[in-house]
């Protein structure tokens, strides 16, 4: 991954994302971060990352100004951990922000997308908002979630939560191998999908065919038969000091609780690991 975008909205949130990059970028041996803020807040298309806004008027010099200072002080932060062979840049316009990571990304060539949880609710742990999950239901690229609690450790171990059905016309295998080999990590393959409703052969199948995509990784497949998925995911996750845990959001299936607002917050609360978003492939798209 050699352009890493990381959304800022200057909260403590997103200091610490863009915090956690800095020290990921050098693992991954990226080439450019990019710091991207949006100051249209008025826009209803408008998500922020946070729930807690400031309004900043759009026609105010002055505040446009302390935008760009705002954006000069990270750049400084991150440049100081990503080190001198990372170059870093800084984006800002009055784009509703959705629009304006479009915008980037038919500009330029991003391989990642950063964002924030919304921060730390009651106890110090982390909150999930509408916006956040809006952000996160409403994107199309690869976006990399970080709790605000989450301290930089060097990924060895990746966990893939990984829903069987229609395996092949959904999951993004290219971009998982990328990924897995670009870290160097361990790929630990997690299905909690217990096969009622695939059947028998059903299940087989989907089963032959996710080993046939993932087999060159020479990754570890673990089938866990829990009730409560995220719970199971979580737990795996911690039993085997992960690092990361990898999801493919999709319209059904048991990883659909994972993007909702409640599972989100139950995600977030509960543990520190950040959330790697790949989205699914074309339906066209036949593994060979």
């Amino acid at each position: 991954m050699k352009t890493i975008l990381v959304l800022t909205d200057f909260s403590a949130a997103a200091l610490s994302a863009a915090t956690y990059v800095a020290e990921l970028s050098r693992d991954l041996k990226a080439e450019r971060i990019v710091l991207y803020h949006s100051s249209n807040l008025d826009n209803p298309e408008m998500v922020m990352l946070t729930d807690v806004v400031v309004l900043v008027p759009k026609t105010d010099s002055v505040m446009e100004q302390e935008i760009y200072r705002k954006l000069e002080d990270l750049k400084s932060q991150v440049q100081a951990i990503a080190g001198d062979n990372i170059v870093i840049e800084t984006v800002t316009n009055a784009l509703p922000l959705l629009s304006g990571i479009k915008e980037i990304l038919n500009q330029e060539n991003v391989d990642l997308v950063a964002a924030a949880l919304s921060g730390a609710g009651t106890a110090g742990k982390n909150s999930v908002g509408k916006q956040t999950a809006s952000l996160i239901k409403n994107r199309n690229f690869p976006l990399l979630v970080i709790p605000s609690n989450s301290n930089y450790r060097r990924i060895n171990i990746s966990v893939l939560a990984c829903d069987l059905r229609d395996i092949v016309n959904t999951l993004p295998a290219d971009h998982i191998t990328s990924f897995i080999n670009e870290t160097g990590s361990k790929l630990l393959v997690v299905n909690v999908e217990r096969g009622e409703s695939l059947g028998a052969a059903g299940y087989l199948k989907e089963e032959m065919a996710l080993h046939k995509l993932l087999d060159g990784l020479k990754p570890e497949f673990h089938y866990l038969n829990d009730g409560d998925a995220i719970k199971a995911i979580i737990e795996f996750a911690e039993i085997r000091n992960a690092n990361l845990i990898i999801a493919v959001p999709k319209a059904r299936g048991f990883l659909e609780n994972l993007f909702h607002e409640s599972a989100s917050k139950k995600i977030a609360i509960n543990t520190p690991l950040p959330l790697l978003l790949f989205h699914k492939r074309p339906a066209s798209a036949n593994a060979s």
